[in-house]
């Protein structure tokens, strides 16, 4: 498993990712897909998003604090309480393209599990 070295987290940092808060209900997510992977921080997901299945189209989506993490009802979630095969709809406003691409969430919904 590859690990966001300190230099990444710096340079996302740096350029203001996750500064702007993207609202849900204003757009399309700009990624939805199935948790693939968990980062043992747990701040950090692996998700697939496009195709199904795919060793491409994976994107890791990092949190910081700011990140709006709510369930598809409406109610607040945690980073915690995201598993592999949840589904997330991720709004972002920057993409690293790195292979597989990162970016830091602006909002996430988390709206199902996968059966």
């Amino acid at each position: 498993m590859r690990v966001l070295p300190k230099v990444g987290y710096a340079l996302l940092m740096v350029a203001g990712w996750g500064c702007q808060a993207t609202q849900p209900n204003s757009s399309a997510p700009t990624f939805r897909g199935p948790v693939v992977e968990v980062s043992p921080s747990g701040t950090r997901f692996l998700i697939q998003d496009e195709p199904p299945g795919a060793s491409t189209g994976r994107i890791w989506v990092g949190v910081f604090n700011d990140t709006r993490i709510r369930r598809s009802n409406g109610s607040p979630a945690r980073a915690s309480d995201i598993r592999p095969r949840m589904v997330l709809s991720v709004w972002t406003n920057h993409i690293l393209e790195t292979d597989p691409a990162q970016t830091v969430a602006d909002t996430i919904v988390v709206e199902s599990k996968l059966p």
